[in-house]
Order: C-alpha cells, then sequence, then structure tokens
C-alpha cells in the first residue's frame, strides 16, 4: 500500500479496498500497479480481510478481520483484530 499511496498521493478509498492494489480504480491517476500481484488473501475463517479508514481526519488505512464469527464485537476467537497500515 505504500507504493500505492506514493504513486497516486493518497490510499485507496474504502469502497476501492484491497482490490485497488491488484486492477486500477476508476478515476485514479498514476495508478502503476499491480501492487500485489495475486489473489488477496483471505483470513484463516475463510472471509476477505476487511480495508476500512477509521478515523476520517487521519486518512490511515486499517486492515483487518472480525474474529472467526464475522461480526464486529466478540471475545476470544470472535474478537475483531484490526492493525493501522501506517506507523
Amino acid at each position: 500500500m505504500g507504493e500505492y499511496r506514493k504513486d497516486t498521493r493518497s490510499f485507496q478509498g474504502e469502497n476501492e479496498g484491497l482490490e485497488a492494489l491488484r486492477s486500477a480504480p476508476a478515476r485514479t491517476s498514476n495508478w502503476r500497479g499491480p501492487y500485489y500481484p495475486r489473489e488477496n488473501p483471505k483470513y484463516p475463517w475463510g472471509r476477505p480481510y476487511i480495508y476500512r479508514i477509521r478515523h476520517a481526519a487521519t486518512d490511515v488505512p486499517e486492515i483487518g478481520t472480525f474474529g472467526a464469527n464475522g461480526k464486529p464485537g466478540g471475545k476470544d476467537l470472535d474478537e475483531d483484530m484490526f492493525e493501522n497500515v501506517v506507523r
């Protein structure tokens, strides 16, 4: 995602998601990908990773999962796990 941001001067939006690393989103200039040549991975419970921008003011995306049950919230294996893309 760092290369995508470097080329396009921003991270992809939530609507484009991780697929923007494989194919150019509409109305995106300077896209020089693909930045991730394979199919986007799935997390251990078989669902795609979630790409979101939690704080619009910072424009820093997060990637993660909603845990085993695929629903927000939860404990143990159902706990949400997200990580900022940029630190």
